[in-house]
């Protein structure tokens, strides 16, 4: 059972990076879009 309950810990972490990984992604490439329409 704890076995479990870690691999269930680690699980939410990666979702949740990936997530965070999207944001900076769309974020960077607005900036990046309002930069080359200057």
């Amino acid at each position: 059972m704890p076995i479990r309950k870690v691999s269930a810990f680690e699980i939410f972490p990666g979702h949740s990076g990936n997530f965070h990984f999207a944001t900076k992604l769309h974020l960077l490439s607005a900036t990046f879009a309002a930069e080359n329409r200057k």
